[in-house]
């Protein structure tokens, strides 16, 4: 069956042409407390226009995950976004198949009986990257990956698309023998909030 497979062809790699993001461990928390700006203003992300999804994928097909239920926040010191959090319900998840999402929330993937939560609270360099804190399936890991900010009279946007390997946040179910699951996958991010 294997060798069927593979010669009629995979679900496409989902990291191809992606950013991967650096993953390293959760530094130490400080042993001095970091200045907060005198003028950071905290603005909610706003659940309606704002999104978290994920794309996976095994040898027979990619599936798009979609996380609905979301809060978060955007900082900004001045006129420039400095930080960026958001926290998603991983029991809410939806895909493109029911018996997919029930299995998503199982123990084999996020075991969200256990860990009902992923979260990210990351601070924004002047390069544009972000980097911070990733909790998934009772993991945390810092990452760093590039993001796009937008930024106008009335709203404030932070934009990324990157790659995580599942198996640093101990996801690793490897699937059905004959349909193995990609160890990457995609995740994109658009936190919007109203200035």
């Amino acid at each position: 069956m294997i060798w069927l497979i593979m010669a009629l062809g995979c679900a496409e790699d989902v990291a191809k042409d992606k950013v991967a993001a650096t993953v390293e461990e959760a530094p130490a928390a400080p042993a001095v407390k970091e200045e907060v700006p005198a003028d950071l203003k905290v603005i909610p992300v706003d659940p309606a226009r704002s999104s978290v999804s994920a794309r996976g994928a095994k040898v027979t097909k990619t599936h798009d995950i979609v996380f609905p239920s979301l809060t978060g926040e955007l900082q900004m010191s001045g006129s420039a976004l400095v930080g960026v959090s958001v926290v998603v319900s991983l029991d809410a998840l939806t895909t493109d198949s029911e018996k997919l999402a029930k299995h998503l929330k199982s123990d084999d993937f996020f075991d969200v009986s256990t860990f009902p939560e992923a979260k990210f609270t990351g601070k924004v360099g002047g390069d544009g990257n972000v980097t911070g804190e990733f909790s998934l399936r009772g993991k945390t890991k810092q990452l760093t990956f590039p993001a796009q900010m937008t930024i106008d009279d009335t709203t404030v946007q932070a934009d990324a698309e990157f790659t995580i390997n599942r198996q640093d946040f101990g996801v690793v179910y490897p699937g059905k023998p004959d349909d193995l699951i990609q160890d990457n996958v995609v995740i994109k991010v658009k936190l919007v909030g109203a200035r």
